[in-house]
């Protein structure tokens, strides 16, 4: 084999590890809400967090209309207000909450939080938790019709 050779392969190979890296960096995350993206265990920490901090403005069953008239985070409203939206979407409306004590949830809660809507939503749990990060929760997108 000439070194020409060598090189040409060799710049080959580099290119499809880079080509192929993404592909690789997401084959263990879900593919879709349906595929499970949450364990039981964090939509359980969820429910605790929003029947402290949530459940004053969006209620006990999560259909809106407490305090403040919040909207409903389940059901038919929230199924037609946030279809085709993404997780990342639903993630970032809960940093403004509750108002006025937004500091007093962690990011970590947030998420575990977002994990009890979609288990309330009847979108099911999987083997890995949801993670707070926008770039795994953008391709996520909530799909009430293809569950």
């Amino acid at each position: 084999m000439t070194a020409k050779i060598a090189v040409a392969m060799a710049t080959m190979a580099f290119g499809v590890a880079v080509y192929l890296a993404p592909v690789a960096a997401t084959a263990g995350q879900a593919a879709s809400l349906a595929d499970g993206v949450y364990t039981t265990e964090q939509a359980a920490r969820g429910k605790s967090v929003y029947d402290d901090k949530c459940s004053v403005c969006h209620v006990d069953d999560l259909s809106g209309g407490g305090d403040g008239m919040a909207p409903s985070l389940a059901g038919r409203f929230f199924n037609k207000t946030w279809e085709g939206r993404t997780v990342a979407e639903l993630y970032a409306g809960t940093v403004m909450m509750p108002p006025g004590e937004e500091k007093t949830v962690s990011d970590q809660e947030r998420i575990d939080i977002i994990a009890y809507v979609l288990s309330v939503n009847k979108f099911p749990a999987g083997a890995a938790p949801l993670e707070a990060d926008m770039a795994k929760l953008k391709p996520l997108k909530l799909s009430f019709t293809q569950k």
